[in-house]
């Protein structure tokens, strides 16, 4: 093959990869497909660690992105590789993590097990980190379903002092106490998607302000439709921050004003569903965006 052949060839390969994506984003793949070199090879372990956080951030977020694709080989040595990637890229700066790719690759009769493991890890490794999201269809498997999170795992996810956002699958229930804990002891954490395990508990309002008094977010499903009704009626009197207020489908709960009191103050909830009032709602909710109104029956319900 002479210059000119392979000049061409040159231009062909390029023209391709610009097709498909940026230089970047080549190099992000190409990268992540070879973490083993850059673990084996301290010189340029450090240089990959030097790099600009938004561009170590990018190579995480694409290590994450990989999903396994449902073979037979989910085994545990498969799992610890990317593991071992996955501790390789967490950094003092990383900023968000997601979880969905990374259990993919668990073995199933051992993924709660794991999970645990890797929430420690990234306590131990990336304890700034400001977005965590525990989610996936790896966690719908048959076998485990509804799962309560443990302890340990509580404790971890509490050390992560800078988080601002935290969901978790739906399949993995969060104990109510151990829910107002996170939230009382994180002091940045604004959104919550979560699933409680709990029936109907007893809790005062005092207790309710101190621990989610600062969420901007918080959407939450539950096995006891009175504690997710009950938390609608404190959220909506007494967390006057709170802008996205979700249980299930939120339109289903229409909230009586006529029995519930309003709000002390202004309230920045942008979804609501009532049922039709005399009361001046709107100078309560003046941030609505999504209002439904529904009729009340002969029955009065």
């Amino acid at each position: 093959m002479n210059d000119e052949e392979k000049l061409n060839m040159t231009e062909r390969k390029l023209l391709n990869i610009s097709r498909r994506c940026s230089l970047v984003e080549y190099s992000q793949r190409k990268i992540v497909k070879n973490l083993d070199f850059y673990q084996e090879h301290e010189q340029h372990g450090r240089k990959l660690k030097s790099l600009p956080v938004c561009l170590r951030d990018r190579l995480l977020r694409e290590l994450t992105s990989l999903k396994f694709d449902g073979g037979f080989w989910d085994s545990i040595q498969n799992f610890e590789r990317k593991l071992k990637d996955f501790s390789f890229l967490l950094s003092f700066e990383t900023k968000e993590i997601e979880l969905d790719g990374l259990m993919s690759f668990c073995p199933e009769e051992i993924i709660y097990q794991q999970l645990t493991r890797v929430v420690q890890m990234i306590a131990a490794d990336a304890p700034n980190v400001q977005s965590l999201m525990i989610n996936g269809r790896n966690f719908m498997r048959k076998k485990h379903l509804y799962r309560t999170l443990d302890r340990a795992s509580i404790e971890a996810i509490c050390s992560l002092s800078k988080l601002k956002k935290l969901k978790i699958s739906m399949s993995l229930r969060v104990e109510f106490c151990d829910l107002m804990k996170i939230c009382e002891t994180l002091q940045f954490l604004e959104y919550v998607d979560i699933t409680i395990d709990d029936e109907l508990l007893e809790f005062s309002a005092d207790k309710f302000k101190r621990s989610f008094s600062r969420l901007k977010v918080f959407l939450f499903s539950g096995r006891s439709i009175e504690l997710c009704r009950k938390l609608i009626r404190f959220c909506i009197q007494h967390l006057p921050k709170v802008r996205l207020l979700n249980y299930l489908d939120f339109t289903l709960e229409p909230v009586d004003f006529d029995k519930l009191k309003l709000p002390p103050g202004t309230s920045s909830l942008m979804n609501l569903c009532v049922y039709p009032t005399t009361l001046p709602i709107h100078q309560h909710f003046p941030e609505v965006r999504r209002l439904a109104k529904t009729k009340l029956d002969a029955n009065g319900t």
